[in-house]
């Protein structure tokens, strides 16, 4: 045996040293966790530093284990001095060893990560990353990091937001809303049915009796009854009118029965004849059958809320209407030339209250796959865009 080999004894001491120091460590990060221990020293190039943990105080240690997000404070080197166990279980790692680690051996996106780490430790910053994780994909979080700028304690908080939990929650919204969406149409298509159905037939039935009488009336030559007759005729055909009206607005049969190409040319009809100041330009160049059923609804009504909009509030003397089928999308535009508006201003007056209703045409955009967008500025007009890529699940 060589000198510099060592005895059995001598090994087992080893054994046994080494355990005791393990056993020191993790009673350590229990007591750090339990917030029984006031200050942390930390080895680094500069020699040993002492982290002192006096704001951690216990309720706030408690509420901090138990936040949805992850949490993690660390020093302005990197190393993890605190984390909660929401943080450990997205790195799918003991919090006994996370902590004293250096953060960069837990990010899979380490450039992207060191930018915004070094200018968070004068301000606050924000950035999404890649976290590791045994054995899987890396994990999308979102990192807001802010400084601790106290003597006591020189370092960075970071909240990690899990953001495929988020994106899942966010998937599982669009799909209700997009019910919400289909079940409001269900309903206005069977409400304009009821009025078709019950009260227009009504109507119908009242305005033939009523000329029938009115008929009879004038063989029998009484003037006195047949003007105030006449007069109950014109006031039932303009309530079959109104009804009519109601109808086309809650859902234009023509949409179900000849398609959206036929109801956006019928709309603009209507559209001409009753702002007849308003000149409209026309432009199709896709087939019926290139459209989508679910996105006929959709494209319906960003139209409708868009021109009502121009016809109300844009003073424009031309108005125009394209839907394309050219490429891999779909592409609706709607452009007038009237006085425009500051878009930033009214998107935040709609949250408020409801105006233009350009939040509903984004988000009936956005929940049928498609992607919105709106271009105007006081005195240039507003042009308003929704597209669609062919093969999305409304295709």
């Amino acid at each position: 045996m060589g000198d510099g080999a060592k005895t059995k004894e001598e090994l087992l001491a080893e054994v046994e040293d080494l355990r005791i120091r393990l056993e020191e460590a993790e009673e350590t990060l229990r007591a750090i966790r339990g917030g029984e221990v006031d200050g942390l020293v930390v080895s680094g190039p500069e020699g040993d530093r002492l982290f002192l943990l006096k704001g951690a105080e216990h309720a706030y240690r408690i509420f901090v284990e138990a936040m949805n997000e992850g949490a993690v404070t660390l020093s302005r080197e990197g190393t993890i001095l605190y984390c909660n166990d929401r943080f450990a279980d997205m790195v799918e790692t003991p919090n006994e060893k996370v902590i004293g680690r250096s953060i960069y051996q837990l990010i899979a996106s380490t450039e992207v990560f060191e930018s915004a780490f070094q200018r968070a430790k004068t301000g606050k910053e924000k950035v999404e990353v890649l976290l590791k994780r045994k054995g899987k994909d890396s994990l999308p979080v979102y990192l807001s990091l802010n400084p601790l700028l106290e003597d006591e304690i020189p370092g960075i908080c970071v909240v990690i937001t899990d953001l495929e939990a988020f994106k899942e929650s966010e998937k599982q919204r669009k799909y209700l809303a997009s019910r919400l969406l289909a079940a409001h149409e269900e309903e206005r298509k069977r409400v304009a049915g009821d009025i078709h159905d019950s009260l227009g037939s009504s109507l119908s039935q009242i305005k033939m009796t009523t000329e029938g009488i009115l008929k009879i009336v004038n063989e029998k030559s009484c003037p006195g009854i047949t003007e105030p007759l006449k007069n109950i005729v014109l006031t039932i055909q303009e309530s079959i009118d109104e009804c009519r009206r109601l109808q086309m607005d809650l859902r234009p049969p023509m949409l179900d029965d000849l398609g959206i190409l036929a109801t956006l040319s019928w709309f603009s009809r209507r559209f001409q004849a009753t702002y007849p100041a308003i000149r409209i330009e026309q432009k199709i160049d896709i087939k019926e059958d290139e459209v989508p059923d679910m996105l006929k609804t959709v494209i319906f009504r960003i139209v409708q809320e868009a021109m009502n909009n121009v016809a109300k509030y844009s003073k424009a003397g031309l108005l125009s209407l394209s839907l394309n089928g050219e490429g891999k999308r779909i592409e609706l535009a709607i452009a007038d030339n009237g006085g425009g508006f500051d878009v930033e201003e009214i998107f935040t007056q709609e949250r408020v209250r409801r105006g233009l209703g350009l939040e509903s045409m984004r988000e009936r955009t956005e929940l049928s796959g498609g992607a919105f967008m709106i271009r105007s500025a006081k005195g240039q007009g507003t042009v308003i865009r929704a597209s669609w890529p062919v093969g999305s699940p409304y295709n």
